[in-house]
């Protein structure tokens, strides 16, 4: 059977990717850029940290760097006759890495050299290119490359999960490579809060760690709730799950948590992963988690009505594979349901079909945003002026070009044979 993508997880990265968007265009308005900046920044990113612990499998690629005669495991081939890929996995370890870094490594040198060299071609300093080379890509990535400020965020990614996929061959204990990635994780905090920082962007896979442990945790218990078909019967003789799942919360949990975290969103301060700025740390992984837990109980609403089996449906969340991929609510099948529901409920579901989408081809909207908003908001803004009303005209009209231009570039890389690197494939 072909496997087909968590379309609850898909929505949540939609929204998150269009928020980030809308924080690029920004508003033009300070006050109301600032608020927004504030809000958005407590949990946009951290999110993707929290999605990738949530598929990361520790047993996938083996299950210890060392093998039981206490000697080295080859990290892609057998070493001393010994088959690492029996160590509990089906795939080498440096399976693991190269997958990643064609993943991630790939498309940031892609887009870092496009958009070096687009300021190269507009500017014509030579000399200002060769600084901002080795400073970007060696010391703090993409720093000073107009267009591409976001891209820190994939070397960032793949240390993150080298980094953590290393911690979990350690320590064969679940609860002691979780411990060892909070306190190395905080620690990195701590350390880049106070200008401290790693070369190509490992100091920002430190700072995610707390993230994907939380990520790896949350699945975990969701995998508990699931197996908990041992069900409790309650009074009306209906059976319901022995676990409160994170992405089922109850609505009398959920709302008044929305504006209590909101409010903490806010209270905390502008919280900046990219430039080690993190306010309270307690709090800003508190809020961060919160958001994770918030976005997905919505981004599950709309995937339940998109797919007209009303909130209390469970399929969004079941079967999934490590890579995102589930068997059960896909945007496909809602797809093709959607053709016999209401017409209702055929616009809710081409908008949770939208929203998937957008968060399935994510990568490409991180990459190019910058360099488009650059390029079509100078043309509007002088037609509409300075008014609040001119503003947020500019601000919507350039968000909506913006993700059209992704989606077809998206489009057209992935179905070329060279360039499809650029977008991890």
């Amino acid at each position: 059977m072909t496997k087909q993508r968590n379309s609850t997880i898909d929505i949540a990265r939609g929204i998150a990717i269009i928020v980030m968007i809308m924080g690029h265009v920004e508003i033009g308005i300070l006050e109301h850029d600032s608020w927004f900046s504030i809000w958005y920044h407590a949990w946009h990113m951290p999110i993707f940290f929290i999605v990738s612990g949530y598929f990361f499998d520790r047993k996938e690629y083996g299950g210890s760097l060392v093998n039981d005669n206490g000697t080295g495991c080859g990290f892609f081939a057998n070493e001393n006759g010994y088959d690492c890929r029996a160590n509990g996995g089906s795939k080498y370890p440096g399976d693991y890495i190269s997958k990643k870094a064609r993943q991630l490594l790939v498309p940031f040198l892609f887009w870092g050299m496009f958009n070096a060299f687009y300021e190269l071609i507009s500017s014509g300093d030579w000399l200002m290119f060769r600084a901002t080379i080795i400073h970007s890509f060696f010391e703090k990535p993409t720093d000073g490359v107009p267009g591409a400020g976001a891209l820190w965020f994939l070397p960032a990614m793949f240390w993150l999960n080298v980094i953590y996929f290393v911690i979990t061959k350690c320590f064969e204990s679940k609860w002691m490579s979780w411990l060892a990635g909070f306190v190395i994780g905080f620690i990195g905090m701590v350390a880049e809060s106070k200008g401290i920082y790693l070369p190509f962007g490992i100091d920002g896979g430190l700072t995610g760690l707390p993230f994907i442990v939380a990520g790896d945790m949350f699945r975990c218990w969701e995998n508990k709730v699931q197996a908990s078909s041992d069900t409790v019967e309650n009074q009306s003789g209906k059976s319901r799950p022995a676990r409160i799942s994170l992405m089922h919360l109850p609505w009398f949990i959920f709302a008044p948590a929305f504006v209590v975290f909101n409010y903490l969103f806010i209270a905390n301060g502008l919280v900046n992963f990219r430039a080690g700025q993190y306010q309270n740390y307690p709090l800003t992984f508190i809020n961060a988690v919160a958001g994770a837990i918030l976005l997905l109980n919505v981004a599950r609403v709309i995937d339940s009505v998109g797919a007209g089996v009303g909130v209390t449906g469970r399929g969004s969340v079941g079967a999934t594979d490590r890579d995102g991929n589930g068997v059960i609510g896909s945007v496909e099948a809602r797809t093709n349901d959607s053709h016999s529901a209401s017409g209702t409920v055929h616009g809710y579901a081409k908008v949770a079909g939208f929203l998937a989408t957008l968060g399935h081809q994510s990568l490409i909207y991180l990459c190019l945003n910058q360099r488009v908003i650059a390029l079509v908001k100078p043309v509007f803004m002088p037609y509409w002026g300075p008014s609040i009303v001119g503003c947020y005209r500019c601000f919507i009209l350039t968000t909506v070009i913006v993700i059209l231009v992704c989606y077809v570039a998206h489009h057209i890389l992935v179905g070329s044979r060279v360039l499809k690197c650029s977008v991890g494939k």
